[in-house]
């Protein structure tokens, strides 16, 4: 009985570490969908099944309208349309990642199982490998490729046992299967590793099994599988084709040393691999270290191929250990050294999980407010993605091409195709080359390119996000003027029969609000409650906060009235703080900028200057010194001219008043030496009021 009990202990430690590594990585499938990608892959896998229409050709840009498109994982994009047809968007793509972990820790399951590892070392590896699979919890084609890479693996370990013809029929289905489902390039890198390892073997023992004719048979024929494709292009040809250039634009592309430069985990990851490595050479496993190797060297070097290299390099280690008799060297050690691996193994397992765990109790507990929790992930996606924008679009435009930042671009295929096509989106290198990103980045920067692109492709939308640099941009050109925005995204638009050009710009330039836009503001006003019943736009809400200051004869009693609570979002309160320093209700200004959820530089930086005028030193002191601190170290050009004098400003009131309240000028002094002040600005300065027609001219100018 006890004997049996002692036997049970182990599986039951193996269930425990199962249990709560799925746990962990189930809580994170329950965010929200975080890959740009994923939505032009949802939407081919849609039109294929619902209208018959070619995955193999472009449908929803009007730059590549109809050319091809190779290779297309069409297997993945069916699975992924299917599951969001029968459960819905968010529910579909959670369901996906639910299944792909599921699947995952099942093939991580039979691979220790397969090894024969032992519970220390499943407590040892897994939370590492949980760590690297929860860096890439993505829907994505590539990343369901990791239960392959697990699978092709465990095919290798049997194959290098028995080079026999069941195992390698084994390995001809997988990649056969892996071919026509995505990019099977690290699945070719580990059984070449295998061919590579028995060949050695042949050549240095020549007691095997098979001959020489049975071992090239079976890789060329494992390569022809390559060619077994709908588009009959082997990876091994695109990857040798793949053009230099992408790490300079694409951030998966770009080395890891700089991408994961303070990432521990990744550190440990390159530096176990050379270890592992080198054990695998003592071993003569030298297929596994030429896999090892190489992995590590393109891990290096490309960041988006670190966790499932990782996961290759840490399940060879797993082998590694398992062959180790651990009850023999645990007996041989002094008791004290057997303590210190003990403990030093569980710090190294909290360790792990630490770099996870944050956030998963919550998400679990999310489990049982399942809709709340869909609710607050939609929430999140509309602060990443122009949601608003979208629906404006459909409900109050014509449809025509747009031209849209990158990021968006697959986003924009999934909500607004057929009537509107885009530039741009993630499909690059097998629809846009190289070339195009590149005029396309030209086009982004030089106004007379961005004009000559307008009028070859008639486009009749812009999309980009909501910032400073892309309104300066657009007022140089009249051939695309603002239409719409909310807090995160911006439109420009041909036409502008239906537009709010007013509104938006202060979404953006909430202190550029003037009495002279009076009239035009009430024609948005006038035309938003026309339209927009029932929407929740962020433009509806500043409209209204100005229909309001507009309708009292004293803003400044009106504003005095005005609750924060009432203000439904952090723009609305930024523009009611502007307003309220416009009338030099400078108390009020406080209390709207303490109410942002969510501060940006600018608003410490005009809190500080309302504090100052309404004589809250030593409170306007620390909020500039925090503004300034993160700023950084301030160097030319750091600040804008209009941040210069307000900080001027600052510094000098407080400079009047340091002798009187005890404060220090010393750091002022230090402060005011690293601006980049002249004269002008000096003068500038000491007028009443704040510099406006700095910021505000060169947007409102037309207005």
């Amino acid at each position: 009985m006890m004997n049996r009990t002692e036997k049970n202990i182990p599986l039951f430690l193996n269930v425990i570490i199962f249990i709560v590594c799925y746990a962990v990585l189930i809580s994170y499938s329950l965010g929200p969908q975080s890959s740009l990608d994923t939505y032009w892959h949802l939407q081919i896998g849609q039109d294929l099944l619902e209208k018959g229409l070619s995955p193999w050709v472009d449908h929803y840009s009007f730059t590549f309208s109809g050319k091809e498109i190779n290779p297309v994982p069409f297997l993945f994009q069916v699975t992924l349309a299917t599951l969001v047809s029968i459960f819905g968007e968010t529910s579909g793509l959670i369901l996906l990642k639910v299944i792909y972990v599921t699947l995952l820790l099942f093939v991580v399951y039979r691979f220790f199982r397969q090894i024969k590892a032992p519970w220390f070392i499943i407590f040892l590896i897994l939370p590492i490998l949980v760590y690297f699979i929860n860096m890439r919890l993505i829907v994505r084609p590539d990343t369901l490729s990791n239960i392959l890479i697990i699978i092709c693996l465990s095919l290798y370990l049997k194959a290098r046992e028995s080079f026999s013809t069941k195992e390698l029929a084994s390995i001809c289905l997988l990649l056969l299967f892996w071919v026509n489902y995505h990019s099977s390039i690290l699945g070719y890198i580990i059984i070449f590793g295998l061919f590579m390892d028995r060949a050695i073997h042949k050549l240095m023992t020549d007691s095997t099994p098979y001959t020489w004719t049975q071992w090239s048979l079976w890789g060329a024929f494992i390569f022809i599988i390559g060619f077994i494709t709908p588009d009959s292009d082997h990876i091994l040809i695109q990857v040798l084709s793949f053009p230099d250039g992408w790490h300079q634009y694409l951030s998966e592309y770009s080395p890891s040393y700089i991408v994961y430069s303070s990432n521990k985990m990744a550190y440990l990851s390159w530096i176990i691999s050379v270890y592992t490595a080198f054990w695998a050479m003592l071993k003569k496993h030298y297929g596994l270290a030429f896999i090892t190797v190489l992995l590590t060297y393109y891990a290096w070097n490309i960041s988006r191929l670190v966790p499932a290299a990782s996961l290759i390099d840490f399940s060879i280690l797993a082998f590694f250990l398992s062959q180790l008799d651990f009850n023999r060297l645990f007996t041989n050690i002094k008791p004290m050294l057997r303590v210190t691996l003990v403990l030093s193994s569980s710090l190294l397992f909290l360790f792990t999980l630490s770099q996870t765990l944050p956030g998963t109790l919550d998400r679990l507990r999310s489990l049982s407010h399942y809709s709340q929790h869909k609710q607050q992930m939609r929430l999140i996606l509309d602060e990443k993605f122009p949601s608003q924008i979208v629906d404006y679009l459909n409900s109050f435009q014509e449809g025509g091409n747009v031209l849209n930042t990158f990021n968006v671009g697959g986003y924009l295929i999934h909500t607004l195709s057929p009537d509107f096509k885009v530039y741009i989106d993630g499909r690059t290198n097998i629809l846009y080359p190289i070339q195009f990103y590149e005029h396309y980045l030209k086009v982004i920067d030089d106004i007379d390119t961005l004009e000559d692109d307008i009028k070859k492709y008639h486009v009749r939308y812009a999309i980009f996000e909501n910032t400073p640099r892309a309104h300066r941009y657009f007022s140089k050109t009249d051939m695309l003027t603002l239409n719409f925005s909310n807090k995160n995204y911006v439109l420009f638009s041909s036409d502008n029969s239906t537009s709010f050009p007013i509104a938006s710009k202060l979404i953006s330039f909430p202190m550029c609000w003037d009495d002279r836009l009076s009239k035009k503001i009430r024609d948005e006003i006038t035309l938003a409650d026309s339209l927009f019943s029932g929407k929740q736009y962020t433009i509806k809400s500043i409209l209204k906060l100005l229909d309001g200051y507009l309708s009292h004869k004293k803003g400044y009693q009106f504003l005095d009235a005005l609750q924060p609570g009432s203000l439904s979002n952090d723009n609305t309160k930024r523009l009611a703080a502007h307003l309220a320093l416009r009338v030099n209700n400078f108390n009020m200004a406080n209390v709207f900028f303490r109410s942002i959820t969510k501060k940006n530089q600018d608003d410490l930086l005009m809190m500080a200057y309302a504090l100052t005028k309404s004589g809250n030193y030593p409170s306007s002191k620390a909020i500039l010194a925090l503004y300034l601190e993160n700023k950084g170290d301030i160097e030319k050009d750091t600040l804008s001219r209009f941040d210069e004098i307000i900080v001027l400003k600052i510094l000098t009131a407080i400079k009047k008043k340091s002798k009187s309240k005890g404060l220090s000028s010393f750091d002022i002094r230090q402060i005011k030496g690293k601006l980049n002040l002249d004269n002008e600005q000096y003068v500038q300065s000491l007028i009443p009021g704040l510099p406006y027609n700095d910021i505000c001219e060169p947007i409102f100018r037309s207005y």
